[in-house]
């Protein structure tokens, strides 16, 4: 179960890195290049967008390894 947990917040945690590296070298650049067609941005708060991640990394992580555990091990 550990295992299942832990391969979920790996992940988890490699998209919220990847959401920042997105956030601070690719971004700027999208917003001030041709592809700028509004400056009216509505999206979720970042913080709350990786805690989100976060989250359903563990949930799903922790979910493959209960079915694993189920199903090989028969407990």
């Amino acid at each position: 179960m550990l295992e299942g947990l832990l391969c979920g917040l790996a992940g988890a945690v490699g998209a919220v890195v990847l959401l920042i590296l997105g956030k601070t070298l690719v971004l700027p650049t999208l917003l001030h290049g041709p592809l700028n067609t509004s400056t009216d941005v509505h999206a979720m708060a970042f913080p709350l967008n990786a805690l989100v991640l976060v989250a359903i990394g563990l949930a799903l992580g922790a979910a493959g390894s209960g079915l694993t555990i189920r199903r090989f091990l028969q407990v």
